[in-house]
């Protein structure tokens, strides 16, 4: 059977809906994307995912960013780089997952068994399950509830977390439920040694290690980023 066909938002008019895709397909070439730039409809899904949320951010505020070239780069190049770090076939929680960043644009290019979408606001947690639908994705699932109550009742492989506080913040709301994921990936800026150091205390009673195992610059100036890892140890 066909695909089904990807809508496109009625409020995004031609002109930027063709910035957004010149500038999507221009990110693809990046080299922290090798490996998975040439997946079937990867830059249609991708597309569609930035449209609805820039049609949903009138009323739910999901991102400040709304340039074609940002969206790109900030929101979808950011989420996207730590891709090599996931196997397909793995379980993963997006913590706080907002408008879907990091884990929507990860659905849309890994083979994942699930994808959990950890997003306790009921309005937003309804637009992620609006884009899944539309994305038909299959390993998406969408609870509207705190990633560590979430974590009381379901295993996964891996935690991601992005935007969403410090190091030792997010462990200390993940002490309690450290037996439910084997890792947890933190997406920081360029320099995450301090928060390591502050969070080495929490870190050594739940038993895992830090390692900044990804570090890679955006395109232009954008910035520079790092991945932190935290595993048992």
């Amino acid at each position: 059977a066909a695909p089904p066909r990807l809508r496109l938002p009625e409020q995004m008019n031609a002109p930027e809906s063709s910035a957004l895709r010149t500038e999507l397909e221009s990110m693809l070439s990046n080299e922290l994307l090798a490996g998975i730039a040439g997946r079937d409809g990867l830059v249609d899904k991708l597309q569609l995912h930035a449209e609805l949320t820039l049609e949903a951010n009138q009323r739910l505020n999901l991102t400040s960013i709304t340039e074609p070239r940002d969206v790109a780069l900030k929101h979808f190049l950011d989420s996207l780089a730590p891709h090599s770090l996931l196997d397909d076939g793995e379980s993963v929680l997006d913590l706080g997952s907002g408008a879907g960043y990091p884990g929507i644009p990860l659905a849309c290019a890994l083979e994942l068994k699930k994808m959990v979408l950890a997003e306790s606001t009921l309005k937003k947690a309804r637009f992620l399950r609006e884009v899944a639908a539309e994305l038909a994705l299959p390993s998406i699932e969408v609870l509207d509830e705190r990633g560590e109550e979430i974590l009381r009742r379901v295993k996964v492989d891996t935690v991601l977390a992005r935007a969403i506080g410090p190091a030792e913040r997010i462990l200390r709301m993940l002490e309690r439920v450290s037996s439910s994921f084997r890792r947890l990936l933190l997406y920081k800026g360029p320099d995450p040694a301090k928060e390591i150091a502050e969070a080495e205390p929490v870190a050594r009673s739940m038993k895992l290690t830090a390692n900044i195992v990804l570090a890679y610059e955006l395109p232009g100036g954008t910035g520079s980023r790092s991945i932190v890892e935290y595993r048992r140890s």
